[in-house]
């Protein structure tokens, strides 16, 4: 045995060389490679031998995609969860998810979260890449129904007449879907005035000028979902 003595030049089969009695070498694509080492002493005298080489392909990641609740109700979030597995002795490196509304993001974690305003059929979908590229897909399919939560008031009095008459407002009819409670009313009174929000269902009002208002209330529950409801108010 020569070791460092001898002098080692290494052919991969690829086009590509190496010199070294120890050395290594990343081949980019997979297929079968004849790899041949040259030895040769001091004395000038060389032998050869060579050997195959596998080189098997990196197994594509695989993904999965959960969505809680399924399916959410319209303006409740969501919280969308990817279940990605890459080739052993690599990792996830990013995601990438489109929300079927025309949205996307790009998250570095395996859960985001995400509210649909409008009733619909959606195909949220994630994509993963791994850290050599590659790339697998998943999605869902569901329709977003209303939120449950209904938004209701009366009004009195009846005819109200602007300027002298406070004009009530109680929204305690309001209600949302099991297990929820209402937490804020916020209501517009649609004559300019600001909108007012408020923790407990009624409220009164002043118009300055009679005509004929549409006033609006929106009402959110304890899981941050809205449900609005308007009212048509004449003013004497």
């Amino acid at each position: 045995m020569c070791l460092d003595v001898c002098t080692y030049g290494w052919s991969f089969g690829d086009g590509s060389t190496g010199t070294g009695r120890i050395v290594s070498r990343v081949f980019s694509t997979p297929s079968s490679r004849t790899v041949t080492l040259t030895v040769t002493d001091g004395a000038g005298t060389s032998a050869s031998t060579a050997s195959t080489v596998v080189v098997a392909d990196v197994a594509t990641p695989t993904v999965t995609l959960a969505v809680v609740p399924s399916p959410p109700l319209a303006s409740q979030v969501a919280t969308f969860t990817a279940t990605a597995t890459a080739a052993t002795g690599h990792g996830i490196s990013s995601y990438f998810w489109t929300w079927g509304d025309g949205n996307s993001q790009t998250t570095f974690v395996p859960t985001a979260t995400k509210y649909y305003s409008e009733v619909g059929t959606y195909v949220p979908s994630v994509r993963v890449t791994d850290d050599l590229g590659q790339t697998a897909t998943a999605s869902l399919a569901f329709t977003i129904v209303g939120s449950g939560v209904t938004a209701s008031f009366t009004v009195s009095p009846t005819n109200p007449t602007a300027l002298t008459t406070d004009v009530n407002f109680n929204g305690v009819a309001s209600s949302g879907p099991a297990g929820a409670t209402i937490t804020s009313w916020a209501w517009d009174f649609g004559d300019g005035t600001n909108v007012v929000t408020l923790d407990q269902p009624t409220t009164s009002h002043t118009f300055a000028v009679a005509g004929i208002y549409i006033v609006r209330l929106t009402v959110t529950d304890s899981e941050e979902r809205t449900g609005t409801v308007t009212v048509t108010v004449t003013v004497l």
